[in-house]
């Protein structure tokens, strides 16, 4: 495979704990500053995702949230809840939980972010 060159740069000025924390991750993955700025700017532009801790932050809300409507549908019917109720519910939203939280992630990027919704984003 042919390798494309490299011709231009893309620079930013950083604070000291910013620099350190940067090339701590860089170093974590075998993978020297540039290399590792490349990939995460490239990633970004290419599929941007919200990061993985509000990801799954927002995974574990939704699933809360379904479980406690599913729970509310019950009283509101009047139904007595069982063990096996309870185990199948929280069952339901474990499966359910990551495909959920992403999605309600992605509406509040569109929602909250005009530029989102071009495919840019804003820092």
């Amino acid at each position: 495979m042919k390798r494309e060159r490299k011709v231009k740069t893309i620079g930013c000025k950083v604070t000291l704990e910013q620099f350190r924390m940067i090339t701590g991750v860089a170093t974590a993955r075998l993978q020297s500053t540039a290399e590792w700025a490349r990939e995460v700017l490239l990633r970004n532009l290419a599929a941007p995702e919200p990061e993985l801790n509000a990801q799954l932050l927002f995974s574990e809300l939704a699933a809360q949230r379904a479980s406690m409507m599913m729970l509310m549908q019950h009283a509101i019917n009047g139904t007595k809840i069982t063990e096996a109720d309870l185990v199948a519910i929280l069952d339901d939203c474990d499966r359910a939980r990551f495909a959920m939280g992403a999605a309600r992630l992605r509406d509040a990027v569109n929602v909250l972010s005009p530029a989102a919704k071009n495919g840019a984003h804003s820092d």
